[in-house]
This record gives C-alpha cells, sequence and structure tokens, in this order.
C-alpha cells in the first residue's frame, strides 16, 4: 500500500486515541485540562508549534469548564478534538505535506477518502448511514477547500456533521464538527478559520 494511501487512511480513521483531557471528575466537578498542547487563552497550540485553533467553546462558560480534549500526536501529524457535553464535537486532524510520497495530493482525493472513511466510521459507530446533504468548494484562510454537510439519524433524533477539509501549503488540514442541529454551519467555518499553520 502506497504511504500516501495508508497515511490518509489513519487520517480518516482517527486512530486510537492515547490521551483525554478534562471532563469531570466523578461526573461533578470540572477536571483539570493537562495537555500536551499548550491552551492559554483560549487557544491551543500543538505541542511541536505546528498550528494553533481557537477552542471552540469560551473561557469561563460551562461547556468550556466541562470541556474534554483528546490529543493523539504522530511523526505525520495530529489529532485533536474538543468535546462538551458528549454530543458537541470539534476536532481536527492535521497531516504534514513531508510525510506524504506526493506533496501534491489532490484534495478531490482527500475529499473522496475522508467522505468514504468517515461516513463509514458514522454508520459503524451508530447503526445507521448518514445522508450527504451538501458539498462546497469554498475558502477557507485563502486555502482551497471543501465544504460537506452531513445528516445522521441516531437513537430516533437528528445529528449534523460538518466536515471540511482544507489543502494548506505544508499540511492538508481535515476539521469535522459534530452537533445536535443543523445551526451549526457558522460556528463549524468560524472553527476552521480560526486554524493557523505555524510552520
Amino acid at each position: 500500500m502506497k504511504k500516501t494511501t495508508r497515511i490518509l487512511i489513519l487520517l480518516i480513521f482517527g486512530a486510537t486515541l492515547h490521551s483525554c483531557y478534562g471532563g469531570t471528575i466523578g461526573g461533578l466537578l470540572p477536571a483539570p485540562k493537562f495537555t500536551k498542547g499548550k491552551l492559554k487563552d483560549n487557544i491551543y497550540t500543538s505541542k511541536d508549534a505546528y498550528f494553533s485553533i481557537r477552542v471552540p467553546f469560551e473561557k469561563g462558560g460551562s461547556a468550556y469548564r466541562y470541556m474534554q480534549i483528546k490529543e493523539q500526536y504522530h511523526d505525520y501529524g495530529a489529532y485533536v478534538s474538543f468535546t462538551a457535553y458528549g454530543h458537541l464535537v470539534y476536532r481536527l486532524e492535521v497531516v504534514k505535506k513531508s510525510s506524504l510520497e506526493s506533496q501534491a495530493i489532490a484534495l478531490e482525493k482527500v475529499l473522496d477518502k475522508t467522505l468514504a472513511g468517515y461516513s463509514q466510521q458514522l454508520e459503524q459507530g451508530y447503526k445507521t448511514k448518514p445522508e450527504v446533504l451538501q458539498i462546497d468548494k469554498i475558502e477557507i484562510n485563502g486555502n482551497p477547500s471543501y465544504l460537506l454537510q452531513l445528516k445522521q439519524n441516531i437513537e430516533n433524533a437528528d445529528s449534523y456533521h460538518y466536515v471540511i477539509v482544507s489543502d494548506y501549503e505544508n499540511m492538508l488540514v481535515v476539521f469535522m464538527i459534530q452537533v445536535t442541529n443543523d445551526n451549526f454551519l457558522e460556528q463549524s467555518l468560524n472553527f476552521s478559520k480560526s486554524f493557523k499553520a505555524l510552520d
């Protein structure tokens, strides 16, 4: 299997997470947020200072207080997620282009693999097939990107997924936002626009 394909598959499936910080202690008290990356003034910076992103929950609010942060770092990139209340999930996956065989990988190929992998992951996890509502070509911070909107029925309630695939100069970035209603497009775009490549 080609190195590029292997890395993209790992990107899409997120792998098993090794660390989770925050959340609650005994279901009542907020747990401390010890992270591999740096968390300061609502900005998360990766442990290698390769990228930063604004935390989607404002400091001082209950969502921030009970937020869980999951992180996984590899030679080829990183996975970071921010979860509040168990159903508001903002995550990003970064693949360094230097780890790929060809840095000229087509964004459409990444889009196709992301859609197929994420849809399969959602169907396996929730036992229902997600429905693609929309695919749009957009720009995020001047970088070519795609926006996917999916809807899935989970335990007789609709769940919405916003997936943004972006092609930065030195990295590919996938933003995935899972929420319980379809009013989160603006928040999803703001989350992805707060991303900064630092290297």
